[in-house]
């Protein structure tokens, strides 16, 4: 899996975020970061799928969890995203 891909992507879909980390000289630690943060989330939905589901093919199981670990990383950067801009709207 490319997860430093999918997070570097995720992260540049949020420009102020990008542009934040890129300033501050923390994007690479951030993506490297959040990245294994990634597999470990997609390798716990996989389990837990496999567990829940156990006639789900391997595919399919890989795949629904990588989307389920993705989103919830999406989430995670929308919120500290939201956090930033309250943040710099309060005087």
């Amino acid at each position: 899996m490319q997860y430093l891909t999918i997070t570097l992507n995720l992260i540049e879909a949020n420009p102020m975020l990008y542009e934040q980390l890129r300033t501050q000289r923390t994007l690479l630690a951030t993506v490297q970061r959040l990245g294994l943060e990634l597999k470990a989330n997609h390798q716990a939905w996989m389990w837990r799928l496999r567990d829940r589901q156990p006639t789900l093919d391997w595919q399919s199981l890989r795949s629904q969890a990588l989307e389920l670990a993705v989103a919830e990383l999406q989430g995670r950067l929308s919120l500290s995203d939201s956090a930033d801009e309250t943040a710099t709207r309060d005087p």
